[in-house]
């Protein structure tokens, strides 16, 4: 299953050098829109980086 962004928990890692889920996603299946993550699930190989890699762990699996 592709990951899936929870909203309410993303920050858009506000603060930080750079956005976590983006640099290690090698799919450039994540992006940022309106300060928030969103996953392509079509270009979402299910890899899990994006999900190891967020720091406030709004990205998951279902």
């Amino acid at each position: 299953m592709p990951a899936v962004v929870d909203p309410a928990k993303c920050n858009g890692c506000t603060g930080r050098e750079r956005e976590e889920c983006l640099f290690v996603c090698a799919y450039e299946a994540v992006s940022i829109k309106d300060g928030k993550a969103v996953v392509d699930e079509q270009m979402c190989d299910d890899c899990i980086m994006c999900v190891d890699a967020c720091p406030v762990e709004a990205i998951i699996t279902v």
